[in-house]
């Protein structure tokens, strides 16, 4: 009697989850998906084997031939455990079948053949069951063919006028502009004030058309420095940090001051303009100086995230660009276009689709710019350093390109040993012990990906950053494909979380089901997704302006016993010292929201 219940317990299982394989499980079907067949697969319930087909066209549609397919254990992903279970290679037409695969959940790879100029492309999520076909269709992105050259934005403007006329409204376009009254968004009003943090002196102020900003000796007010703003850095498409290059004789710097206008307090106005790296411009005394030719330059530092078809030469110590486009083009995600457009254009034909290139490739054509690295040293090494992808051999910059390996140009050590990505080192164990986070988060901007790469949408679910983001629009802050203030961009893919519906307190609060919190994303923000699994921890012009990307929940223990280490250190609590968690940004209690959290996992709700 036993046996037979299990069995119809089984028979039953099988039937809920046979899905139609011709449509990829999304939702709750996903999650049911990815619970079953892991059971199934660690129990080893089914004698009973499947198998995987499909079929492997390029963007023109042409069927890619003798490309290798490679089939992974979803199980472990991202481990040790991992484990590759079979390879075939595609027929003529395409198409490959690969039979006797144990039921489970697998990630299926396609490696073309080199002489394709195609690039590889995988599909997470593959859920095989006994005696069921499991279809792996993919198309594959075309690689850019050796001697191309970049052609700028506007030459893509012919044929893709409406993602252009989108793009140019985009943060990525707007990264530099001329300053005009419509583009510098900070107050330009001829008062002399500090940065909120006392390390800068300085006035800005108009003269006739130009805009300009005096910087003065901290110690003497007679002694200054004034200059004309050459072009705005931010602050237009997105709020955020505004910060102003100047051009002294062939190179750009960026000017000490910075202004912050996210969150404006119209009572402190002055606290909106920041510092930002006041020692290039002062002398530990406070006197003025000149930033350093050969270490503070924009082109340099800065110019490998901000610029298209990147060409910086070294010449008598100064950084001198040439590059194609000032701004983030077409190109930068998509390849240089020169032979695509000399030879028609066309679906696909000799230009990148990051959407057709495997999770980890299509990351790293945004992890070019959103992650902290420098530069690679090149073969014999480099008399300098980048703070962007790119390799420095010797003096030459040779810059990454759309669809490279990005491990070939990036270093997260710089050349005197010491790291590069700013981390909060939440997960030591040894410092913290229990109250550790599980995974690391930065403290530093230029960290999403980074970030994204140690989260369950990556390493699991397969996701890819423009899978939240829209590359060519920016109808929606931060560019985001659906709005994030009523949590419609998170219930697009956990719409379980929504059906579980809300209940009413005892105060005849409004609960959800999922946080039993306060219902309330969109005015005071209680139950957005993003506040619990997206705290902002990182600063990109004042502590805690940027939202972690690692979408796991940071708990109030790590902040206490943090700002605990600090007081037996002797160092100041404040938002630099301290990670940001789930609770404190709404709860700002003394001991950082754990009485709270504690109540919360108890299901206690106040």
């Amino acid at each position: 009697m036993y046996k037979k219940t299990i069995g119809l317990l089984l028979a039953l299982s099988f039937l809920v989850f046979s899905v139609s394989y011709n449509e990829s499980l999304s939702g709750e079907n996903l999650k049911r998906g990815r619970l079953f067949s892991d059971f199934v697969m660690k129990e080893g319930l089914f004698s009973g084997k499947g198998r995987i087909i499909g079929t492997i066209i390029d963007r023109k549609g042409e069927p890619v031939a003798n490309a290798t397919v490679l089939v992974e254990s979803m199980l472990g992903v991202g481990s040790d455990d991992a484990t590759e279970i079979k390879s075939v290679q595609t027929n003529s037409d395409g198409r490959f079948k690969i039979r006797r695969v144990p039921v489970g959940r697998y990630k299926v790879t396609v490696v073309p053949q080199e002489d394709d100029n195609l690039l590889s492309s995988d599909k997470f999520n593959v859920n095989v069951f006994a005696r069921k076909a499991a279809i792996a269709d993919m198309e594959l992105s075309a690689n850019i063919p050796d001697g191309a050259s970049y052609v700028g934005s506007a030459a893509c403007q012919s044929c893709h006028g409406g993602k252009h006329s989108a793009w140019i409204e985009t943060a990525h376009a707007k990264t530099h502009l001329t300053p005009s009254i419509s583009t510098v968004v900070a107050p330009f009003d001829n008062t002399i004030r500090f940065t909120g943090d006392g390390k800068v002196k300085f006035r800005a102020f108009r003269s006739g058309e130009e805009f300009e900003v005096t910087v003065f000796d901290l110690n003497d007010e007679s002694v200054f420095v004034t200059h004309e703003v050459a072009r705005t850095h931010g602050g237009v498409a997105v709020k955020g940090k505004q910060r102003f290059h100047v051009k002294i004789d062939n190179s750009h710097y960026l000017l000490p001051v910075q202004y912050n206008n996210r969150n404006v307090d119209p009572e402190n106005p002055d606290d909106a303009w920041v510092s930002y790296h006041p020692e290039r411009w002062y002398n530990e005394d406070g006197t003025l100086r000149t930033p350093d030719v050969d270490k503070h330059s924009y082109e340099q530092n800065c110019e490998g995230c901000h610029a298209t078809g990147l060409k910086i030469d070294k010449v008598s110590n100064e950084f001198i660009s040439s590059s194609k486009e000032i701004g983030i083009g077409c190109e930068e995600c998509h390849g240089p276009g020169s032979i695509h457009a000399s030879s028609g254009g066309g679906n696909g034909n000799n230009i990148i689709n990051p959407a057709f290139m495997t999770v980890e490739a299509a990351s790293q054509t945004c992890g070019q710019c959103h992650t902290r690295v420098v530069s690679k040293p090149g073969d014999n090494g480099a008399n300098f350093e980048t703070g962007y992808a790119a390799i420095v051999d010797v003096e030459e910059i040779v810059s990454y390109d759309a669809g490279k390996d990005l491990d070939n140009f990036v270093s997260l050590t710089k050349l005197d040993g010491s790291a590069t990505p700013g981390f909060w080192n939440d997960n030591d164990v040894d410092g913290f012990g229990d109250a550790a986070s599980i995974n690391n988060h930065s403290k530093k901007h230029h960290q999403q990906v980074i970030d994204y790469s140690k989260s369950h949408h990556f390493v699991e679910a397969g996701l890819m950053c423009f899978d939240c983001h829209s590359p060519h629009s920016n109808e929606i802050e931060a560019q985001l494909r659906l709005n994030n203030d009523d949590n419609s961009l998170c219930l697009q893919c956990h719409p379980d979380k929504e059906e579980m519906g809300l209940v009413a307190n005892d105060e005849g609060e409004f609960l959800n089901v999922h946080t039993k919190h306060t219902w309330d994303p969109e005015d005071s923000k209680a139950s957005r997704c993003s506040g619990c699994h997206m705290p902002k921890t990182a600063k990109t012009a004042v502590f805690t302006d940027i939202h972690s990307h690692v979408f796991d929940i940071i708990k109030p223990a790590i902040s206490l016993a943090m700002a605990e280490k600090n007081s037996d250190d002797g160092i100041e609590n404040d938002a630099s010292s301290v990670i940001m968690n789930a609770c404190f940004s709404c709860h700002p209690d003394e001991d950082f929201g754990v009485a709270r959290f504690t109540a919360w996992e108890s299901r206690v709700v106040e």
